[in-house]
């Protein structure tokens, strides 16, 4: 009596946890196969990075090969040479002109470079501006670039230079060269940069069309140019740039670099 007793309690526990039970085992299941698409998936993932990689792999053999049977077109021959002479020209350290300080060429490369700036404008502007004497003062403008201490105390204060260092060839021409580019970003001519860094009331009026650049652009922009041509550097257009008329567009030097 007993035995019987304990199957119909079975049965009794199994109808009333049946639901449960196949929830159970469904749910299981679904767990399974879950994981068994997870793990699908991944390799199916690391399958693709492999063909990419072997895709690539590929390309770059067959650019491999043309290139070793000369198989470029003339344009792609003509970038790779470009590429080639401009890396030499970077790679190239500075040589020294005989003419300039060596203290101010150290700065105008410097400066020149984290501004965007051809170094070369940037000499030009310390010649004009001082004949590269760093303790010229002319009124309120004072050192190597002739910088205002009055309009630029912020710029001095932002660029980490002192009053005193405004009298050095580093403090002045640091300053110089966020202002001009500064003035660059705004105006891009460089011509109607100079005339701004210059103060001439004239710049807005040049900037319409309406008047010639000024005789000290003038001379800063041949200075430049001619400062290249003796450094044995590359011409290019001055994008947009009213600074020499009508003969404008003949190749000038590039002086945002």
């Amino acid at each position: 009596m007993r035995h019987g007793s304990g199957r119909k309690k079975m049965r009794k526990w199994l109808k009333r946890n049946a639901l449960s039970i196949l929830i159970g085992c469904l749910l299981g299941g679904l767990a399974g196969y879950g994981h068994l698409k997870s793990v699908e998936q991944y390799k199916e993932q690391q399958h693709q990075l492999a063909e990419e990689a072997r895709e690539y792999d590929r390309e770059v053999e067959a650019e491999r090969l043309r290139w070793e049977r000369k198989e470029l077109n003339e344009i792609e021959l003509a970038e790779i040479e470009y590429a080639t002479a401009m890396e030499a020209i970077n790679e190239e350290a500075p040589q020294y002109d005989p003419d300039i300080p060596e203290e101010i060429q150290d700065a105008a490369w410097q400066y020149g470079e984290e501004y965007n700036i051809c170094p070369e404008f940037l000499i030009a502007v310390a010649k004009r501006e001082s004949e590269f004497d760093p303790e010229a003062s002319n009124g309120g403008c004072i050192g190597l670039m002739q910088v205002s201490l009055k309009w630029h105390r912020d710029r001095m204060e932002r660029c980490g230079v002192t009053e005193e260092e405004m009298w050095t060839v580093d403090g002045s021409m640091h300053v110089a060269a966020d202002y001009l580019a500064e003035l660059f970003d705004k105006y891009e001519d460089p011509a109607l940069v100079l005339m701004v860094y210059n103060g001439d009331s004239r710049a807005d009026a040049f900037s319409r069309g309406e008047c010639q650049m000024s005789g000290y652009a003038s001379e800063i922009l041949e200075t430049a140019r001619s400062l290249e041509e003796k450094h044995g550097k590359l011409f290019t257009a001055l994008r947009g740039s009213q600074a020499f008329g009508a003969d404008y567009s003949e190749e000038v030097v590039a002086l945002r670099v």
